[in-house]
């Protein structure tokens, strides 16, 4: 029976940048952790910032 949250044929989690292979999701999935730590930071080293005002900047 297949999984409605992954990709037909996949162990792959259906994603927002239709990433099907595995090793490709983990690579597309790193950089985009790394993006949004990378602006989180530069974020907070700015003025009085909260998390929460982290967290708002940062959404897709």
């Amino acid at each position: 029976m297949p999984d409605r949250y992954t990709y037909p044929g996949s162990d792959v989690l259906v994603n927002k940048f239709g990433v099907t292979d595995y090793d490709d999701w983990k690579d597309a999935e790193a950089d985009f952790i790394g993006a949004r730590m990378v602006r989180c930071v530069s974020i907070q080293s700015s003025a009085d910032t909260t998390l929460r005002t982290c967290k708002r900047s940062t959404r897709i």
